[in-house]
């Protein structure tokens, strides 16, 4: 049986701070698969994306709660956690509109609400990057908000 929940952390791991989601969805996924023996995260998938818009609309589709995790850059304090619950709330374009990839998660959630393919709850969680230049590494201050939410998305799970 499909789970009801995706967990999906976005970016560019060769792109410093925009690593920060995929590194998200590797820490749930090491949970999730017993290697860190806290809690599992049973029910639920757990996926790392990095491609185009139109490829995550597909990854999305039959599930009921869609969890995002994505670096922004908003020219605010690095490690800063933005959380957003579509439709209710509305991107702001200074955050989610700029991308290492041809579509951004702002113009992907556009192209989902006109092509009415957004999931029942859709939850974003950006993080403030520093630096989204070329190289791997996360910087400590965006790392340590990425633990913040494996945390918190794991205590809301039990």
């Amino acid at each position: 049986m499909k789970s009801k929940v995706i967990v999906i952390g976005i970016g560019n791991e060769f792109r410093q701070d925009d690593g920060v989601g995929i590194h998200i969805a590797r820490g749930l996924a090491a949970r999730r698969a017993g290697r860190i023996r806290e809690r599992k995260l049973d029910g639920v998938c757990v996926a790392e994306y990095q491609g185009a818009g139109a490829d995550l609309m597909e990854r999305w589709q039959g599930y009921e709660t869609v969890v995002l995790f994505d670096a922004v850059s908003s020219a605010g304090t690095p490690g800063t956690i933005h959380r957003f619950v579509i439709p209710a709330d509305t991107l702001p374009r200074e955050s989610f509109f700029w991308s290492t990839h041809a579509v951004s998660l702002g113009q992907t959630i556009e192209l989902a609400k006109t092509l009415k393919r957004l999931p029942r709850k859709l939850i974003i969680y950006g993080i403030e990057g520093k630096s989204f230049d070329h190289g791997s590494g996360i910087s400590p201050q965006v790392k340590d908000a990425a633990q913040r939410l494996v945390e918190e998305f794991i205590s809301c799970m039990r």
